[in-house]
């Protein structure tokens, strides 16, 4: 029987879980549980990141060993920041991108004559 870090509840024998293999043998969920630790949104498909870094700033509950579950989107954000702009993950904000970003913006009002805000 394992207890399940988010909830605090047991996983009964014969009760479906989810285990992921980066986690360890040891570390089970609920499939409800089964979680990015800093959106919550369900990890639909087992589509997961596993990060066991101390250094995370998240406050999120973490497993026994440290790590915790990221979307791929929130993973991505703990290893490079985003674009304010278009929001892409960037490996650094320069001039230039802001520049391109910009443009796009402006390239947009010219073709909608600044009609569509």
């Amino acid at each position: 029987m394992s207890v399940v870090l988010q909830c605090s509840l047991a996983i009964l024998a014969g009760e479906l879980s989810v285990t992921a293999s980066r986690a360890g043998p040891s570390c089970h969920w609920h499939p409800q549980c089964f979680t990015c630790c800093v959106c919550s949104e369900l990890l639909v498909d087992l589509i997961y990141f596993y990060v066991t870094s101390s250094s995370s700033s998240s406050n999120a509950v973490a497993t026994s060993d440290g790590g915790r579950l990221y979307c791929g989107r929130h993973h991505a954000e703990t290893l490079k920041p985003r674009c304010a702009g278009c929001d892409e993950v960037s490996v650094s904000v320069s001039l230039r991108h802001i520049a391109n970003v910009l443009e796009k913006r402006v390239l947009k009002d010219i073709i909608t004559d600044g009609t569509e805000r």
